[in-house]
């Protein structure tokens, strides 16, 4: 379909929508303006991934303002071309409204960036040809959903068998495309988190040090509502330093194994 055709159809389904925005979930009609930014944003998106013409790719966005922790983008999924949903559909894990709990979606492309953006700016990354081919076998495999725990937190510790947040999920999806070049992480297929986390330690995989001050994880606010701090180690929560799967730590972890990356900036601002 011609992007002009496609762009007026997507306007005619949206323009009256609402929307549940943001971690808060907060009910909404879709303003003009995010409208047009979001549908903007992924008309380039798409426009880049239709011309790389890989069958998926890693998309990153910026939800969330993590700048004070030394990080752009707050989320990523995986963006497949050819998906019963639809072309260039989205999977990733999100999180419920805030609560403790998530689920694994497939949307498409922009559902992602009408997410309540804090920028309009996002980051696709292209695997090479041999963890694409792992990565879709994962997916025709049911790998997202028998990865997914349920048991959400933003701030999840790096091996956590009790919570798990989008990034870790993501990382671990990676992680299990990768296992069979490690038969000595296959040992439990029962427990597939266990052969993720093997293999991501085999491949050098390193999460992120996020420091988190004892006032603000006291006091809340960015991690208040759905964040447990429980399942790190007394030295993190007295030192407020917490291993997390981040986006740059899986995306400097993945560069080795890509063949291109592109950063996509839209001039428009959430004001």
């Amino acid at each position: 379909m011609p992007a002009r055709r496609w762009f007026i159809s997507l306007v005619l389904a949206l323009c009256c929508a609402g929307a549940h925005a943001g971690s808060a979930c907060i009910s909404h009609e879709i303003g003009p303006d995010q409208l047009r930014a979001a549908s903007q944003l992924t008309l380039t998106v798409i426009a880049e991934l239709e011309a790389a013409d890989r069958p998926l790719a890693i998309v990153s966005r910026v939800g969330q303002d993590l700048s004070q922790y030394g990080q752009r983008y707050s989320h990523a999924g995986l963006v497949v071309r050819d998906h019963p949903a639809g072309r260039w559909t989205v999977i990733h894990e999100l999180n419920h409204c805030g609560s403790a709990d998530s689920g694994i979606y497939a949307e498409g492309m922009l559902n992602v960036f009408l997410d309540d953006m804090v920028r309009y700016e996002a980051h696709l990354l292209w695997p090479d040809d041999r963890l694409t081919e792992a990565l879709l076998r994962a997916l025709a495999d049911e790998a997202p959903r028998r990865l997914h725990n349920p048991e959400y937190s933003v701030i999840s510790r790096y091996g956590s068998e009790s919570t798990q947040n989008s990034t870790a999920w993501l990382a671990e999806l990676i992680g299990y495309s990768m296992a069979a070049e490690f038969p000595g992480c296959r040992r439990s297929p029962s427990q597939p988190r266990q052969i993720a986390r093997c293999a991501l330690d085999r491949q050098g995989f390193t999460p992120d040090s996020i420091r988190i001050s004892y006032g603000k994880r006291v006091m809340g606010g960015l991690f208040s509502a759905n964040a447990s701090f429980v399942d790190h180690p007394l030295r993190s929560r007295l030192s407020g330093n917490y291993e997390v799967v981040t986006v740059r730590s899986i995306l400097d972890w993945l560069r080795p194994q890509s063949i291109a990356e592109r950063e996509i900036v839209e001039a428009h601002d959430r004001g």
